[in-house]
């Protein structure tokens, strides 16, 4: 079949980001996300608010003298420090109470927040710019933008959240379920969980997503992949959630393509036709082992108009803020490898938001990205510290500053 592609317009390159969304309140941005026609949408975490608000601890509230970590740091390079040195910490405002979500309160918030009808339809896509036929009888491909992203604590379930909650890989699965709701899949109708998996006899999951899960090394698989299709069964951020590791990942978008440089085969341009699929970008290291192919690490996209998305979870394997009112300590709190042990030579700290196994894919994964510019999203605040409380009242990644 004879086709020609005729671009009617040009238009922006876009990428949108956000966060802090409640079902329960107005969302009158949707619709006017949709007319700038971003190539995706990233979740920088609380797309809903799964946990309840309980009131406020005024017990909490006051003044209370805190571990500087400057001092032992000082004291370590020859500075005379004055290890008498006060330190204060206002614990103000109070911090508020909230009761953790079930996996069942989890889902029925995100299912509250797709019957949003402006989300519905921005998810769901629009005509693209692109005609696919000659002339008269040409046919608008649809587009979709690529809806991805990581969680905070209030999606996560858990308030100040982190890796002690009881229902973390359930929330993981719930979290890209709704990523990738409304997504047509002929294998993703029912969530295989690991237990489904492990166990023995019939369940809901059926054999074919099974053998997926189960065989996640297989090139036949992989091979199967359509090129240009979102298939949640086999994304690599879907199967790290299945095994309990959080929600992160990257995503690679190249603006220097034709949106018909890949023709749909599924009546879809994804991104705009500017998403370059994980096995093409071959940035996710867990992709690249899949394919047992480590030494082939040409990427085939533009190094000068190619963007990388990387979202990390700071809450699925975030060790707790300290009780009391105590910093993380001096600068050297960190869990060193041994030369002895299966670890990386990469040192983690002590006190933590990644947890080893994803610094080590976030190590690898920057390496690997040919990128002209990396963007990378978390749920937390980056930059020094702004605000006088301890971790317990108002979070940032300053908290922990060896991981910062």
């Amino acid at each position: 079949t004879k086709c020609s592609v005729e671009i009617m317009e040009t238009t922006p390159y876009r990428i949108a980001i956000g966060s802090c969304s409640h079902p329960s309140l107005p969302q009158p941005l949707w619709k006017l996300i949709r007319s700038r026609k971003p190539a995706a949408f990233v979740w920088g975490g609380d797309a809903i608010y799964a946990d309840r608000y309980n009131g406020l601890n005024w017990t909490a509230v006051g003044l209370h003298r805190v571990h500087d970590d400057t001092t032992a740091s000082n004291k370590k390079k020859g500075d005379n420090a004055n290890k008498n040195e006060a330190s204060w910490r206002l614990t103000f405002p109070p911090p508020s109470v909230h009761l953790e979500a079930t996996p069942e309160i989890i889902r029925g918030w995100y299912e509250k927040q797709w019957q949003i009808e402006a989300y519905r339809d921005f998810v769901e896509g629009w005509p693209s710019d692109v005609i696919v036929g000659d002339g008269e009888n040409g046919t608008i491909v649809n587009t979709r933008p690529i809806i991805y992203g990581t969680v905070d604590d209030h999606d996560y379930g858990q308030n100040n959240g982190d890796f002690t909650y009881q229902y973390r890989k359930e929330s993981n699965l719930a979290f890209v379920d709704f990523l990738f709701a409304g997504v047509e899949d002929g294998n993703d109708e029912k969530t295989c969980t690991q237990d489904q998996v492990d166990g023995s006899g019939d369940n809901e999951c059926n054999s074919e997503q099974k053998e997926e899960i189960e065989g996640g090394n297989s090139n036949d698989q992989l091979d199967s992949i359509q090129p240009n299709k979102k298939r949640k069964s086999l994304d690599p951020t879907y199967r790290r959630a299945l095994n309990g590791q959080g929600v992160y990942g990257v995503q690679l978008f190249d603006f220097s393509r034709s949106p018909m440089q890949t023709p749909p085969n599924d009546g879809i341009l994804w991104g705009g036709g500017y998403w370059v699929p994980d096995e093409e970008a071959r940035i996710d290291p867990d992709v690249i082992q899949s394919t047992d192919d480590t030494t082939n690490n040409d990427a085939s996209y533009s190094r000068t108009h190619s963007v990388a998305i990387f979202v990390l979870d700071v809450r699925s394997n975030k060790n707790p803020w300290p009780k009391g009112k105590q910093k993380s300590g001096d600068t050297d709190n960190f869990n060193h490898c041994s030369e002895s042990s299966n670890c990386s030579s990469i040192n983690i700290p002590a006190l933590d938001f990644l947890g080893r196994q994803q610094w080590e894919w976030f190590r690898s994964a920057l390496a690997n990205s040919k990128a002209a510019v990396n963007i990378i999203v978390s749920g937390l605040q980056v930059h020094p510290e702004r605000f006088p409380n301890d971790g317990n009242i108002i979070e940032e990644w300053s908290k922990f500053p060896e991981a910062r």
